[in-house]
Protein backbone atom coordinates (compact mmCIF):
# COMPACT_ATOMS: atom_id res chain seq x y z
CA UNK A 1 0.00 0.00 0.00
CA UNK A 2 1.31 3.79 -0.81
CA UNK A 3 0.95 6.31 1.49
CA UNK A 4 -0.31 9.56 -0.86
CA UNK A 5 -0.11 11.70 2.69
CA UNK A 6 1.89 14.55 1.66
CA UNK A 7 4.65 15.17 4.44
CA UNK A 8 3.29 18.42 5.97
CA UNK A 9 0.19 16.30 6.63
CA UNK A 10 2.09 13.53 8.36
CA UNK A 11 3.89 16.42 10.32
CA UNK A 12 0.57 18.28 11.49
CA UNK A 13 -0.34 15.23 12.49
CA UNK A 14 2.39 14.04 14.50
CA UNK A 15 2.25 17.15 16.24
CA UNK A 16 -0.79 16.47 17.11
CA UNK A 17 0.04 12.96 18.11
CA UNK A 18 2.92 14.10 20.52
CA UNK A 19 0.85 16.89 22.28
CA UNK A 20 -1.50 14.66 23.12
CA UNK A 21 1.11 12.17 24.86
CA UNK A 22 2.21 15.09 26.21
CA UNK A 23 -0.81 16.44 27.67
CA UNK A 24 -1.68 12.65 28.85
CA UNK A 25 1.32 11.86 31.06
CA UNK A 26 1.04 15.30 32.63
CA UNK A 27 -2.13 14.47 33.88
CA UNK A 28 -1.67 10.81 34.12
CA UNK A 29 2.32 10.84 35.22
CA UNK A 30 1.23 6.91 36.42
CA UNK A 31 -0.30 5.90 33.28
CA UNK A 32 1.33 4.60 29.93
CA UNK A 33 1.29 6.58 27.08
CA UNK A 34 3.32 6.13 23.73
CA UNK A 35 2.16 6.44 19.85
CA UNK A 36 2.03 3.71 16.90
CA UNK A 37 4.18 3.56 14.04
CA UNK A 38 2.81 6.85 11.86
CA UNK A 39 2.05 5.20 8.49
CA UNK A 40 2.19 1.47 9.48
CA UNK A 41 -0.87 -0.64 9.71
CA UNK A 42 -2.02 0.30 13.39
CA UNK A 43 -2.18 4.28 11.59
CA UNK A 44 -3.54 3.30 7.79
CA UNK A 45 -5.70 0.29 8.49
CA UNK A 46 -6.55 0.07 12.29
CA UNK A 47 -6.34 3.51 12.79
CA UNK A 48 -4.52 3.59 16.44
CA UNK A 49 -1.86 6.21 16.53
CA UNK A 50 -2.23 6.78 20.38
CA UNK A 51 -2.34 3.60 23.11
CA UNK A 52 -3.08 5.51 26.42
CA UNK A 53 -3.94 3.61 29.55
CA UNK A 54 -4.13 0.63 27.67
CA UNK A 55 -7.17 2.52 25.19
CA UNK A 56 -6.46 2.95 21.66
CA UNK A 57 -7.14 7.12 20.23
CA UNK A 58 -6.51 8.07 16.62
CA UNK A 59 -6.13 11.40 17.16
CA UNK A 60 -6.92 13.70 14.85
CA UNK A 61 -5.91 17.00 13.75
CA UNK A 62 -8.13 18.39 11.36
CA UNK A 63 -10.49 20.58 12.32
CA UNK A 64 -12.79 22.75 9.13
CA UNK A 65 -16.17 25.33 9.13
CA UNK A 66 -19.10 23.94 7.13
CA UNK A 67 -21.49 26.72 5.02
CA UNK A 68 -22.71 28.27 7.69
CA UNK A 69 -19.28 29.16 9.68
CA UNK A 70 -19.70 26.80 12.23
CA UNK A 71 -16.56 24.50 13.55
CA UNK A 72 -16.38 21.15 12.39
CA UNK A 73 -15.18 17.91 13.04
CA UNK A 74 -14.16 15.86 9.92
CA UNK A 75 -15.13 12.09 9.90
CA UNK A 76 -13.41 9.90 7.71
CA UNK A 77 -15.51 7.23 5.97
CA UNK A 78 -13.32 5.78 3.70
CA UNK A 79 -9.29 6.09 4.65
CA UNK A 80 -6.87 7.36 1.63
CA UNK A 81 -7.11 3.69 -0.56
CA UNK A 82 -10.80 3.38 -0.34
CA UNK A 83 -10.94 1.14 3.13
CA UNK A 84 -12.48 1.60 5.90
CA UNK A 85 -11.77 4.78 7.66
CA UNK A 86 -11.01 5.76 11.19
CA UNK A 87 -14.91 6.09 11.83
CA UNK A 88 -14.94 2.00 11.73
CA UNK A 89 -11.54 1.53 12.62
CA UNK A 90 -10.05 -0.44 15.42
CA UNK A 91 -9.71 2.25 17.96
CA UNK A 92 -12.08 3.18 21.29
CA UNK A 93 -11.54 6.85 20.61
CA UNK A 94 -11.45 9.41 18.26
CA UNK A 95 -9.53 12.88 19.49
CA UNK A 96 -9.72 16.01 18.06
CA UNK A 97 -7.42 18.98 18.90
CA UNK A 98 -9.42 22.35 19.08
CA UNK A 99 -6.95 25.15 18.45
CA UNK A 100 -9.73 28.04 19.83
CA UNK A 101 -10.33 26.40 22.45
CA UNK A 102 -6.60 25.17 23.26
CA UNK A 103 -8.04 21.32 24.27
CA UNK A 104 -8.42 17.80 22.91
CA UNK A 105 -12.24 16.16 22.48
CA UNK A 106 -12.42 11.94 22.47
CA UNK A 107 -15.27 10.82 21.47
CA UNK A 108 -15.77 7.23 21.65
CA UNK A 109 -15.81 6.35 18.03
CA UNK A 110 -18.98 3.79 18.10
CA UNK A 111 -21.24 6.85 19.12
CA UNK A 112 -19.24 9.20 16.31
CA UNK A 113 -20.14 6.11 14.28
CA UNK A 114 -23.85 5.56 15.00
CA UNK A 115 -24.32 9.52 14.98
CA UNK A 116 -23.47 10.10 11.27
CA UNK A 117 -25.04 6.59 10.14
CA UNK A 118 -28.28 8.46 11.01
CA UNK A 119 -27.61 12.09 10.59
CA UNK A 120 -26.05 11.55 6.95
CA UNK A 121 -28.11 13.20 4.30
CA UNK A 122 -29.22 10.56 1.84
CA UNK A 123 -31.12 10.62 -1.73
CA UNK A 124 -33.04 7.83 -2.41
CA UNK A 125 -31.80 5.87 0.55
CA UNK A 126 -28.25 6.36 -0.36
CA UNK A 127 -25.52 8.47 1.02
CA UNK A 128 -24.88 12.19 -0.51
CA UNK A 129 -21.73 12.95 -1.71
CA UNK A 130 -19.71 15.21 -3.62
CA UNK A 131 -16.57 15.06 -5.84
CA UNK A 132 -15.56 18.90 -5.32
CA UNK A 133 -14.44 20.19 -2.76
CA UNK A 134 -17.22 21.93 -0.66
CA UNK A 135 -18.17 22.68 3.30
CA UNK A 136 -21.49 21.30 3.68
CA UNK A 137 -22.43 19.45 6.43
CA UNK A 138 -23.90 15.85 6.57
CA UNK A 139 -22.58 15.41 2.73
CA UNK A 140 -19.67 13.50 2.00
CA UNK A 141 -16.66 14.54 -0.27
CA UNK A 142 -14.53 11.98 -2.58
CA UNK A 143 -10.74 13.57 -3.33
CA UNK A 144 -11.12 11.25 -6.73
CA UNK A 145 -9.49 14.58 -8.61
CA UNK A 146 -6.31 13.75 -6.14
CA UNK A 147 -5.90 10.25 -6.68
CA UNK A 148 -7.39 9.69 -3.60
CA UNK A 149 -10.19 7.11 -2.79
CA UNK A 150 -11.07 8.46 0.43
CA UNK A 151 -14.82 9.70 1.95
CA UNK A 152 -14.85 12.52 4.69
CA UNK A 153 -17.74 14.31 6.16
CA UNK A 154 -17.91 17.59 8.22
CA UNK A 155 -20.10 16.93 11.08
CA UNK A 156 -20.53 20.78 13.36
CA UNK A 157 -19.25 20.52 16.59
CA UNK A 158 -21.89 21.83 18.47
CA UNK A 159 -24.06 18.98 17.10
CA UNK A 160 -21.76 16.41 18.61
CA UNK A 161 -20.54 18.44 21.49
CA UNK A 162 -23.06 16.14 23.72
CA UNK A 163 -21.00 13.04 22.75
CA UNK A 164 -17.66 14.17 24.30
CA UNK A 165 -15.91 11.41 26.42
CA UNK A 166 -13.38 13.10 27.93
CA UNK A 167 -10.92 16.40 28.03
CA UNK A 168 -7.40 16.83 27.83
CA UNK A 169 -6.46 20.77 28.16
CA UNK A 170 -3.28 22.31 26.52
CA UNK A 171 -1.69 24.26 28.79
Amino acid sequence: MENNLSDKNVGIGMEAVDLFIEIHKKMFPDKECYSTEVGGEDDSIRHIDVVANGETHDVKDNMDYDNHGRECIRLEDKNNWGGKGSLHGDEKYLTFKFYKLKLFYSFKREDLENYLEDNWIRVNGKKLHVVKPHNYSYVGYRRYNEGKKDMTVLIPFEDVEHLIYSTYYIE
